[in-house]
């Protein structure tokens, strides 16, 4: 599983739907690696996706690790 432009998700990424352009971030990566939960720019906030070529990251999020 990866977005169209490849990369595993994770939480803190930031995402366009490829359709559509719309903008989110994944707020959680699900048991299954091909679903995440999407928080969008617009307010709506927990729907799970599946990640593959319908999602582009935009930008990776930030380690916590130092």
């Amino acid at each position: 599983m990866a977005y169209e432009n490849n990369g595993k998700p994770m939480p803190g990424d930031r995402v366009e739907e490829t359709k559509t352009g719309r903008l989110g971030t994944v707020s959680e990566v699900l048991s299954d690696p091909n679903l995440a939960v999407i928080k969008w720019d617009d307010g709506v906030v927990g729907i799970t996706y599946r990640i593959d070529a319908n999602f582009k990251l935009v930008a990776r999020a930030q380690s916590t690790y130092c």
